[in-house]
């Protein structure tokens, strides 16, 4: 276990002050997670190699298709870590930067997670993103690939992004992401975007959030973008939204036609967490909501085609499948070994 760090980097202590904020059925199918620490190599074979001493600045790619999970703390990284080693294929694992965390404890925790899986970081948080600047971010990425650069397989360097929490304006926004992406590609890493699914105009408030609209407000550097992700959140509409496989498959192919060079995938699913406005959901739809979206990987492989790359990346992986009696673990593992 890593303790808190005592003090932090120069980005991070100015944007420490920020409010540190989180996304704010039948069980026949579930398996026990068991104890047994398992090693993959770069193919997502089981091995007892260990690559974290690579020194190149960027990691290798990840093998498609990317089973993914999100830890929005690095807090009990030990315990993380042995439920991540328990699944029985490769992961690969979202570390959110958080503005009050330095970045030598980051760089202790994907040093200790990079043996076991791929590893996606994403600088910062939406909800952490209007009291940064555009010059922020640009340090706060300088100084993560300094330290860790060359154990990151993706560098998410924007989510949510038709979400009007991120700033008032798409040009407000945009000029954030290129700070972030410039750095990124200078260094010769990956990049990746995700942006919201909405599916009724219940899901936003300005009419620029609808995700085609916010696309064509994206500067054309973006457009070669390596990953493009959406994002899926029943419950942040009105009616909640549910789309099927070939509701988020033709929007993929849209976007497809925009950024040409782009994997597609799903970025980011969960039901409501401990610290959403609304109640958090019960462990019934969890489940549910786990099992709908994993649950899509072929479907949505077939109707997209070889750019689908998967990805899903349950965001209350800490507090649902670590802490808390890691209540939805036997559901997350069942569902991650099916991909």
């Amino acid at each position: 276990m890593l303790a808190e760090a005592s003090s932090t980097s120069n980005s991070l202590q100015k944007l420490a002050s920020a409010n540190v904020l989180s996304k704010g059925d039948d069980d026949s199918d579930d398996e026990e997670s068991d104890d047994d620490g398992n090693d993959f190599d770069e193919n997502g074979d089981n091995s007892d190699a260990d690559n974290s001493g690579n020194e190149q600045h960027q990691a290798s790619a990840p093998q498609a298709p990317l089973r993914g999970i999100t830890i929005t703390s690095i807090k009990d990284i030990d315990q993380t870590l042995s439920v991540i080693r328990s699944s029985e294929k490769k992961l690969t694992v979202r570390v959110v930067i958080r503005p009050n965390v330095s970045m030598d404890e980051y760089k202790q925790a994907i040093e200790t997670l990079r043996p076991h899986a791929y590893i996606m970081v994403e600088i910062l948080d939406a909800n952490n993103w209007a009291p940064a600047s555009a010059e922020s971010l640009s340090n706060l990425t300088e100084e993560a690939i300094e330290a860790f650069g060359d154990k990151v397989d993706i560098w998410e360097v924007g989510n949510e992004l038709n979400g009007s929490w991120l700033g008032n304006s798409p040009q407000e926004i945009n000029q954030k992401v290129e700070a972030t992406y410039d750095v990124v590609k200078r260094h010769g890493g990956r990049t990746a975007i995700t942006l919201n699914y909405w599916s009724h105009r219940g899901c936003y408030e300005k009419s620029w959030e609808d995700l085609d609209s916010y696309v064509g407000t994206m500067p054309e550097k973006l457009h070669q973008v390596d990953y493009m992700f959406l994002s899926v959140y029943e419950f942040s509409c009105t009616p909640a939204q549910q789309p099927s496989s070939s509701d988020l498959a033709e929007a993929l192919k849209s976007l497809g036609k925009t950024f040409p060079s782009a994997k597609l995938g799903i970025g980011e699913i969960a039901a409501n967490g401990p610290d959403d406005e609304k109640a958090e959901s019960d462990l019934a739809t969890k489940k549910r909501i786990a099992k709908r979206y994993y649950g899509m990987h072929n479907e949505l492989a077939e109707a997209v085609g070889s750019r689908y790359v998967g990805g899903y990346f349950w965001w209350y992986f800490y507090e649902d499948a670590v802490t808390r009696n890691a209540q939805m673990w036997p559901t997350l593992k069942n569902l991650l070994n099916k991909i």
